[in-house]
């Protein structure tokens, strides 16, 4: 019934008008419910403190003065002392009940209003609680599907194809001397090299100036650094049990970032340690003072810490 009702009402003129623009203000609601729940929990709160207080004056004169109608009933009891305890209890028991109402009247607006304000604030969380696990579980299936992208990558044109396409590098020949048949003969090959300017990447960062701080005009100075860097947080990771991107970032002298607060390793979630990539062929370019560093996380860390550690 309520359906046809609806129905009907939409296929009118003003129902059609109206339509999109409540079906707007409904999803807005929607999306906008955790911040809603937890002011008007929070602005709930507060004027139950007011109420409370308010209340508590009110109970004065009339809680007390319930209070003192049953001392005084309860001293007549005793004085007489002719009530048999049937009649003590239903003397005395009309008189606790209307100390009850008393309490409930003069106390339970605020108390009400108070556990409506917990509702909401916990509704609040819930409702983030549920976005927060949605979108790591989407993310956990974008993460499977670009892995499995780059495999088929690999397979069909090669990992040399897959790794320039990836690090955005650029392609460039490269002149080597080798040791051919007893003699060094100079040897030209094509290789992936980093790209003067570098896409920017979610996990991915180019260790080089302007990005690190730590960052050195010497290969091997900033090969030593970092590489000493990722002995310590793996030694970090095995003693701590998880580290964060950010983490990683900080001892690089890198920037953190938004998604480096939500992600990174725990010892027995992924490969079990932290690789930044350093021996990946782009690195291998020795005019080149510059690195690739292509962090192996792996993933959203809450649901991972949790599953650790909870």
């Amino acid at each position: 019934m309520k359906n046809k009702l609806t129905g009907l009402i939409l296929n009118t003129a003003v129902g059609k008008k109206a339509a999109p623009k409540v079906g707007k203000m409904m999803y807005t609601a929607k999306t906008y419910s955790p911040e809603i729940f937890l002011g008007v929990g929070i602005a709930a709160g507060v004027t139950a403190g007011i109420m409370l207080a308010r209340a508590h004056k009110e109970a004065e004169y009339d809680v007390m003065e319930n209070h003192l109608e049953i001392t005084h009933t309860r001293e007549v009891i005793d004085e007489t002392g002719d009530y048999s305890a049937a009649e003590k209890a239903s003397t005395m028991t009309p008189l606790y009940g209307k100390l009850l109402l008393a309490y409930i009247r003069v106390y339970g607006p605020s108390i009400l209003l108070a556990s409506t304000s917990v509702y909401l604030i916990l509704a609040s969380h819930g409702v983030m609680k549920a976005r927060n696990e949605a979108l790591i579980a989407a993310v956990k299936v974008l993460d499977e599907g670009f892995k499995q992208y780059r495999s088929r990558v690999v397979e069909e044109f090669g990992s040399d194809v897959d790794e320039r396409l990836y690090f955005g590098a650029d392609k460039q020949t490269v002149v080597t001397k080798e040791e051919i048949d007893g003699k060094t003969k100079k040897v030209s090959k094509d290789t992936n090299v980093i790209a003067e300017k570098v896409s920017p990447m979610v996990y991915s960062r180019v260790f080089e100036r302007g990005v690190s701080t730590e960052f050195s005009d010497n290969r091997e100075v900033n090969r030593f650094f970092i590489n000493s860097n990722i002995s310590y947080l793996n030694s970090k990771l095995q003693l701590q049990g998880w580290v964060l991107l950010n983490d990683v970032y900080k001892a690089l002298g890198i920037e953190a970032s938004p998604e480096g607060a939500v992600v990174g390793w725990t010892l027995d979630g992924g490969d079990g340690y932290i690789d930044a990539g350093m021996d990946l062929p782009i690195n291998q370019n020795q005019g080149d003072n510059r690195f690739h560093l292509n962090f192996n996380v792996d993933g959203v860390m809450y649901q991972k810490i949790s599953n650790r550690f909870g």
